[in-house]
């Protein structure tokens, strides 16, 4: 690609609200529960989030945390945030109290936002928060939210008088690290504002349109739904949120709102092909997102054959905010020889793929790729020594493994790490290892991704077990589940006398992936 994206048209993420309400005031914004937002109430509510956080003040504490499931109150309280210069910690109410309560604490989160389907837990997390922390609970079923609006209620919908730049912090986000405890990783205004204007180079069959009909389908927790409703929000469209992040709301939404562009994670993908098999009415979708996890090539042509619109896969990661390549509509057809690469690069976005002694791979060879982009995150809150390992000379090192094709496709092999990508859930096993090891029963523990056709990939645990005990995997389930979150806990265990090691005496991982990973090439989203 030859455009340059030189500059961007809003220079915040509240600015680029309040100019989709100037121009769309009495259009559906967000759609959720059957409530309907327009861009002017959205616009104004949120104003009226950011004054209460003025008068209070509580917005020059800085980071401020959002614990809910997706829902109009959510993208709400978020732009309310974001428009006092705010920090947005999104948290993954996925997560287990310790888990939460690390993060909490490694943010300084000074307010909490919580949906009071959550109560019971923050009620159990109250003695260990931070002495001071403001509790505001709202309710995204919108019946009890007396608690959130005694809190706006003597405020304005003005747009704020504060004076936000491009370059301040907007949203932190926790990714899990290969080491110790989950990384912060921070995201600018700038870096969310310059991926939107990126994704418009690609042409009008790789972003959203006014017209669009948008669906959620990932918690906005995660970098995809946010990019998901920011790009929505930046065209002008309408966003539909359903109730719960399920299949059988997803294709009945798709239906009852003519939703035309939808992110359907491969791990989603056998449902909505019984369902389309079945009757269910999923004509008015004309353009179909993928990526996150891996997807297998003949579910990808299942999906081309059945669906008669456009498909877009795309490569990114939280610490640039955004994506680095596109493979647009225009590649997927039966027979292309791009089909399972992740496109091409955005403009701006340099990638190189570096050999182990750091020199260029040469066209078609294998090595670690990196990535420079202009939406490059600074550097993992409160972590200089992981900001050390990760950014070299301007590129960031993603520890996955590929190749570039001769016209610039990039391939996806392996991962230099051991993270695990299961229904697009990044986990990493050394997380599970260390909850393992708390179990007394436990000698040793090695714990890798294997291939599965709903999931792409799903956790299995080898353990030794300690001689004479009656280990079991249902056991060990039960001691996991109150230590990691739901999604973390392995789908399955091997009992075994050893593990194959290295001469340094840590598990040879690679040797134990290896029969489980028999005849699958592709090993990566």
């Amino acid at each position: 690609m030859t455009e340059k994206v030189v500059s961007c048209r809003y220079a915040t993420l509240g600015d680029m609200l309040h100019a989709s309400a100037v121009v769309h005031p009495d259009k559906s914004a967000v759609v959720c529960r059957d409530r309907i937002r327009l861009y002017s109430d959205l616009d104004r509510s949120s104003s009226r989030t950011a004054n209460a956080l003025i008068a209070a003040g509580l917005r020059f504490q800085g980071t401020i945390g959002i614990l809910g499931r997706n829902s109009d109150l959510y993208v709400e309280i978020l732009f309310g945030i974001v428009k006092v210069g705010g920090i947005a910690v999104l948290l993954n109410w996925r997560l287990a109290a310790p888990e939460l309560r690390m993060i909490v604490a490694d943010a300084g989160i000074s307010v909490l936002f919580y949906d009071l389907e959550f109560a019971a837990r923050i009620e159990a997390l109250k003695p260990a928060l931070p002495p001071g922390i403001v509790l505001i609970a709202f309710d995204c079923e919108g019946q009890h939210n007396s608690a959130y609006e005694d809190f706006r209620k003597n405020c304005t919908d003005d747009s704020p008088a504060v004076a936000v730049a491009p370059t301040d912090i907007a949203i932190l986000m926790y990714t899990s690290g290969t080491t110790g405890p989950a990384k912060g990783v921070p995201a600018t205004h700038f870096a969310f504002l310059w991926g939107l204007e990126a994704g418009l180079t690609f042409g009008p069959s790789c972003h959203a349109l006014d017209s669009d009909i948008n669906l959620l389908t990932t918690p906005l927790f995660h970098l995809a739904a946010i990019g998901w409703t920011l790009a929505s929000l930046f065209a002008g469209s309408t966003l539909v949120i359903p109730a719960k992040i399920e299949m059988p709301g997803i294709i009945a939404a798709i239906a009852q709102y003519r939703v035309t562009r939808a992110t359907i994670l491969p791990a989603m993908m056998p449902l909505l092909l019984e369902s389309h098999a079945g009757g269910s009415d999923l004509s008015s979708l004309r353009h179909i997102s993928y990526g996150a996890s891996p997807i297998p090539e003949p579910l990808l042509a299942r999906m081309l054959a059945n669906f008669r619109c456009g498909f877009r896969q795309s490569y990114g990661m939280t610490e640039i905010s955004t994506s680095a390549t596109c493979l647009r509509p225009e590649d997927h057809f039966p027979g292309s020889t791009v089909l399972l690469s992740c496109g091409r690069a955005y403009p701006d976005v340099g990638i190189r793929i570096l050999a182990r002694d750091g020199s260029h791979c040469r066209t078609g060879e294998t090595g670690e790729i990196a990535l420079r982009t202009p939406s490059l995150f600074r550097g993992y809150w409160n972590r200089p020594d992981a900001t050390a390992e990760a950014i070299k000379d301007g590129w960031y090192l993603t520890g996955d493994l590929g190749y570039l094709d001769s016209k610039g496709y990039l391939f996806l092999r392996d991962r230099k790490k051991d993270m695990i990508i299961s229904g697009g859930e990044n986990i990493f096993p050394v997380e599970v290892e260390s909850a393992l090891a708390g179990h007394p029963d436990v000698v040793r523990s090695a714990v890798i991704g294997v291939p599965s056709a709903r999931w792409g990939e799903e956790v299995k645990a080898v353990i030794i077990p300690r001689p004479g005990s009656d280990l079991s995997a249902e056991g060990l389930r039960a001691f996991l589940r109150p230590l990691i979150a739901g999604y973390k806990l392995p789908k399955s265990f091997d009992f075994v006398d050893e593990l194959p090691l290295t001469p340094a005496g840590k598990v040879a991982k690679h040797s134990l992936r290896e029969r489980y990973w028999t005849g699958v090439e592709r090993r990566i989203n």
